[in-house]
């Protein structure tokens, strides 16, 4: 099988790229950037072929190849880098525009797989987020990507694409410096003080390690001539955690000296949210670690057990 994994120099695009090759697949990936530091130990492997190519323009595709089984579509503007709605319309649906119209010209392609992403909820009324949840984007990436995930679900139903969401919660793992794991994990090790606004501390987060976020993926094409036609599932831990006992994890397993020190000062409103797997779970056998295990995994990885 042949497989197209747009973002490969990405984060979540290159822990992809590897998995995917060391099962045996053809793996074509592209980058926009072309930095190929992530992707460096596939980059000779007979199996994998990087394409630097701009999804942005609609000239370019060109470049991609025909013979595409399956597309994993991991390329976009993450939040952050940038206040400039164009360049997030740009990178998150107009890419994905162009994609869907690549895909639909191949006569051959069984299925197109959407990274999607748990900012598409923005602020909820319920505590609850399943798939059923009413979608309410409060931030241009968050807009955007539910614009892209609206875009695939018209091209699943008019061009009979079939095509699966996969809406992340917060991914954390060896190789990224966003998170908020990564964050208080960087602070654990230089034994510093964690501080956090006490009303933020209680909210419930849901954090998921890169290799869940992996499983699910390959969940999806082992299941690929028995998945239905279209269909939202989202990804994460098997359980949320308050944010206070997050940190308070994250310094158990460090060791580390620090402490959660709770204040009045900076509050912001963020998400407070538990989040239902059960579909996942169900339908594509997907069975992640609890955010304790992912945690525990992390900090091993980063060297931080001391």
């Amino acid at each position: 099988m042949n497989i197209l994994v747009t973002g490969a120099t990405g984060f979540v695009g290159s822990h992809l790229c590897r998995a995917l090759v060391d099962k045996g697949y053809k793996v074509y990936g592209t980058t926009k950037s072309g930095n190929t530091e992530r992707i460096k130990d596939i980059l000779d492997n007979e199996n994998f072929r990087l394409i630097k190519i701009d999804l942005t323009n609609i000239n370019e595709m060109h470049k991609l190849p025909k013979d595409v089984d399956a597309i994993y579509h991991n390329a976009s503007l993450l939040p952050g880098k940038t206040e400039n709605f164009n360049d997030y319309l740009n990178n998150n649906v107009v890419s994905t525009h162009n994609l869907l119209e690549y895909a639909t010209k191949i006569s051959n392609v069984k299925l197109f797989v959407q990274s999607s992403t748990g900012s598409v909820y923005g602020n909820i009324d319920d505590k609850m987020i399943t798939e059923h949840t009413k979608e309410n984007p409060i931030s241009y990436y968050g807009i955007t990507k539910y614009f892209s995930d609206k875009l695939v679900e018209l091209y699943s139903n008019n061009y009979k694409l079939k095509s699966i969401i996969l809406r992340y919660t917060i991914v954390y793992g060896k190789g990224e410096n966003r998170s908020l794991v990564y964050k208080y994990y960087a602070m654990s090790q230089k034994n510093e003080d964690i501080l956090l606004n006490k009303d933020v501390s209680k909210k419930y987060r849901n954090v998921v390690h890169i290799d869940d976020v992996i499983l699910a993926n390959l969940c999806l094409v082992k299941k690929i001539d028995n998945l239905p036609d279209f269909c939202i599932y989202i990804i994460g831990s098997k359980n949320s955690e308050r944010i206070i006992d997050i940190a308070n994890i994250i310094i158990k397993y460090s060791n580390s000296k620090s402490k959660v020190v709770l204040t009045d000062d900076g509050y912001y409103n963020t998400l407070d949210s538990i989040i239902d797997i059960s579909k996942a779970e169900k339908i594509l056998g997907y069975h992640p670690m609890t955010i304790k295990e992912g945690i525990k995994k992390y900090i091993k990885e980063m060297g931080g057990e001391k």
